[in-house]
Formats: C-alpha cells, sequence, structure tokens
C-alpha cells in the first residue's frame, strides 16, 4: 500500500488523474479494492472497478467473490467466518484438486 500511496500522490501532484487496474482474481480484485478504497476518490483515489467477463474462471478455489451488484457498486466482502483481512474465503480443497504444481517452502 505504501508504494501504490507514493505513486499515487506523484500522480496527483502533476495533475493526473489515476486507476487501479482491478480485474483478476478474487484475491487479487479484493486486495485492489481494499487499496482503491484506502486512497479515496477524486485524482488521487479511483472512480471505477473493473471486473473480469466473464467474472466465474477468476473466482475458482474461492467461497466468497468479488462482484458489481445491480446498481453497479461493488461491495467490500465481509465474510463473517473471517473477520479482518481480505474479507474473502479460499477454498483450499479445490484449489489442492486443481493444481498442477505445489512448491514446498
Amino acid at each position: 500500500y505504501t508504494a501504490a500511496r507514493k505513486f499515487f500522490a506523484a500522480a496527483e501532484a502533476y495533475g493526473l488523474q489515476t486507476e487501479v487496474q482491478s480485474w483478476g482474481h478474487t484475491l487479487t480484485a479484493a486486495a485492489n479494492l481494499h487499496m482503491m478504497l484506502g486512497l479515496g476518490t477524486g485524482r488521487l483515489g479511483s472512480t471505477c472497478f473493473e471486473q473480469a467477463a466473464p467474472a466465474e474462471p477468476y473466482e475458482v478455489g474461492m467461497v466468497d467473490v468479488v462482484r458489481v451488484d445491480a446498481e453497479g457498486m461493488v461491495r467490500v466482502p465481509n465474510s463473517p467466518e473471517k473477520p479482518g483481512g481480505l474479507g474473502v474465503r479460499v477454498d483450499w480443497e479445490k484449489l489442492d484438486e486443481i493444481a498442477t504444481h505445489r512448491t514446498v517452502i
């Protein structure tokens, strides 16, 4: 977040509008949404949220997803089973089932 904040501040100093590229896997979308909200709106923050279409291929292995609603708004995920963090739960069993490569560290 700190590096992104510095980038957005530099862009603001030059009068440039910036946007966070937010589409991608649910984990990416959730992280970018949190960053976007932390930066605010207007010149410094983002004014739109990009969602992949179709969304389903980017939601594999997730219990919770980030989607634009019927009013065209996106809400911060807030799973009651996983408070804090990004607010989305990972389906580790599903990811284990479809994994093609594993690295043990």
